[in-house]
């Protein structure tokens, strides 16, 4: 089965082969293209996690000397990593 390309508009990089020499005598080319031969590859990026960090503060009451920490939102309790 082969994939339709992508418009030459939506392709992030193009990266030119161009023959430096012939292939049957060796010569240099230095000659007109004659016509490209498109070949796309799909490449997926690099997955990189995205941290993020939940400080519970604990404050001290000027009143009673207790003391009490924040509360962790809904998200935060769900998806834990403790210290190690």
């Amino acid at each position: 089965m082969k994939r339709e390309l992508v418009l030459i508009e939506d392709v992030h990089q193009i990266i030119p082969c161009v023959p430096a020499v012939c292939r049957r005598c060796g010569r240099e080319q230095s000659g007109e293209e004659i016509e490209s031969l498109r070949h796309q590859v799909y490449k997926l990026p690099e997955i990189q996690p995205d941290i993020i960090e939940y400080q519970q503060h604990r404050l001290c009451c000027s009143k009673c000397g207790i003391t009490t920490c924040g509360t962790l939102t809904r998200r935060g309790r769900l998806i834990q990593r403790g210290r190690d």
